[in-house]
């Protein structure tokens, strides 16, 4: 392949789109009878503006995923800059073997839904529907409600992964 740039080294398609198209690192939460689950996600997507709705790409044997499911209801997080140790704590094993929200300063949403007041802002999403999709499935939600909890810059994808 070669660039505008110059010859660009061999590189496998997705590993070019997680260096050179960065994206948020958001943690996304859900909560129903069984307990509350959570976890890191970079593939998060808006859809579509009327109804306002948002997709998120999560593996099908997420324990997430099953709690939205049981919920019907999801909470999409932006994090900070400074925010990566959580996108490593949700991105660390599963929700079924530890509470991942251990310690941290959590609130319920008027729909149940734990809402991370560290976040940067929040997204709090109906689900929709899901969708089957290579080895993922899209988690799609209407946005009913958020808020941005404080000023600051999104920890990107891009800059966690491949830091300068």
């Amino acid at each position: 392949m070669i660039g505008l740039g110059g010859v660009l080294p061999t590189a496998k398609p997705g590993d070019v789109e997680a260096r050179i198209f960065p994206k948020g690192v958001h943690i996304v939460t859900s909560g129903c009878e069984e307990g509350r689950a959570g976890m890191t996600a970079a593939w998060v997507s808006r859809v579509s503006g009327t109804p306002p709705l948002v997709a998120v790409a999560m593996h099908r044997e997420s324990a997430t995923r099953a709690t939205i499911q049981k919920a019907g209801w999801f909470v999409v997080h932006a994090l900070p800059e400074e925010g990566l140790h959580l996108a490593h704590r949700f991105g660390q094993g599963s929700s079924r073997d530890h509470d991942k929200f251990a310690g941290l300063d959590v609130e319920t949403s008027p729909h149940g839904q734990p809402i991370l007041r560290a976040a940067l802002a929040y997204l709090e999403c109906r689900l929709e529907r899901r969708e089957d999709v290579g080895d993922h499935q899209l988690v799609i939600g209407e946005i009913v409600g958020g808020a941005i909890l404080r000023a600051g810059e999104p920890l990107r994808y891009k800059d966690a992964l491949f830091p300068e």
